[in-house]
């Protein structure tokens, strides 16, 4: 063998020497990584939903809001009743509609028995507080959801992300329904209207009625939405009122972009 030819050899010996310590560390790196807790997951995926694509999601936003809006849009989003099983899960029931438009395949309790974020100090933003498999549970807002849809997508690879659109007007969100994109929005069970109730030890407004649906399309003509509602199934509300409720609740709603 010639010197160059032993030379290169050797070169080679040590690149694969070098490359096989390299995967027995990511080998590792992965093992460790998959023992993370759901809180860690969470929180890298707000860090990813807050640096990454930012400014892709606003421009795609606003592009999208000023859009022509059509008389009447209706998606087809499969309706998902949260009882028996969830009968306070409403928020996980309405973000598992929006996944399964998306077209991923998930059972009606997987987001909450196995992402759902928590809170046990009644921070409605920092996790759902209660049981949402039991009558004794409370709810969540936006930000949790989002936390929690971030959870999953990363889970599936996706380059889908939750946005939310608390502050967005009814007329906006209508927006998001004409270019394809079913909402998540909170409203009260029934279209009762809102009680407040007190709670000493939150800084949070919460409503006993409090109720997460999903708007899946609507008629200007009419005056009417199309709702995907977790209790009631594929309904249709009186825009005027809807948009009352809504309003007063916060203006809370979520998309997948």
């Amino acid at each position: 063998m010639k010197k160059s030819q032993k030379i290169t050899a050797a070169i080679l010996t040590v690149l694969v020497i070098s490359l096989s310590g390299c995967k027995s560390a990511a080998v590792e790196e992965l093992r460790f990584s998959d023992k993370e807790t759901k809180v860690q997951d969470a929180s890298a995926s707000a860090e990813k939903y807050e640096e990454n694509g930012t400014k892709n999601k606003k421009e795609k936003m606003k592009e999208i809001e000023e859009k022509r809006l059509p008389r009447s849009v209706i998606l087809d989003v499969e309706a998902i009743y949260q009882e028996p099983e969830l009968p306070t899960g409403c928020e996980s029931v309405a973000l598992t509609m929006l996944l399964r438009y998306e077209g991923f395949e998930l059972d009606k309790t997987t987001i909450a028995e196995e992402y759902l974020i928590y809170s046990e100090n009644w921070n409605f933003d920092e996790g759902y507080v209660g049981d949402p498999a039991s009558y004794e549970g409370a709810g969540c807002f936006p930000p949790t959801l989002v936390k929690t849809a971030q959870v999953y997508l990363d889970e599936q690879d996706s380059l889908i992300n939750p946005v939310d659109l608390t502050g967005k007007s009814m007329e906006e969100l209508l927006h998001y329904i004409a270019c394809g994109h079913p909402v998540a929005v909170w409203t009260s069970m029934y279209m009762e209207m809102p009680v407040l109730i007190e709670q000493e030890d939150s800084a949070f407004p919460w409503y006993d009625t409090e109720h997460c649906v999903v708007l899946s399309g609507y008629d200007l003509e009419e005056g009417t939405l199309i709702v995907q509602d977790p209790l009631m199934g594929t309904i249709k509300r009186e825009k005027e009122a809807f948009e009352e409720i809504y309003n007063i609740i916060g203006q809370y709603a979520i998309v997948l972009l």
